[in-house]
């Protein structure tokens, strides 16, 4: 019997990553009026992010067993760092680097196509 644990659901942990949730809002705001309500979407994603992650924090302090391990120590990590390289997680964290190019308008993206 080995001690040794092997972690899955390291891609579900990327998606639950701010940059991803923001991508994927933004790649989903196909129609006019979903492009009208993202500001509104995105604010409420960073909102629920923050309220999460304190709930986390704050339940780990109480009982430090259920802290996560890092990610590269999960059997589908390789998975996850493809992952990080689709155009939903680019996308988010371009967006939270620059997040008034979105709403102002500037080639948001071409901006972003040329970075990519």
């Amino acid at each position: 019997f080995s001690k040794t644990l092997i972690y899955e659901y390291a891609v579900d942990r990327v998606k639950n990553h701010l940059s991803y949730k923001i991508g994927k809002a933004i790649i989903n705001a196909d129609t006019f009026f979903k492009r009208m309500i993202l500001p509104l979407k995105v604010s409420s994603i960073i909102l629920t992010h923050k309220m999460d992650r304190f709930i986390f924090k704050a339940i780990c302090r109480a009982n430090p067993a259920l802290k996560l391990p890092a990610i590269d120590g999960y059997a589908d990590f390789y998975k996850a760092l493809q992952l990080k390289k689709t155009n939903t997680y680019k996308l988010g964290q371009f967006f939270l680097k620059n997040p008034w190019r979105l709403y102002l308008g500037l080639g948001y993206k071409k901006d972003y196509e040329k970075r990519v």
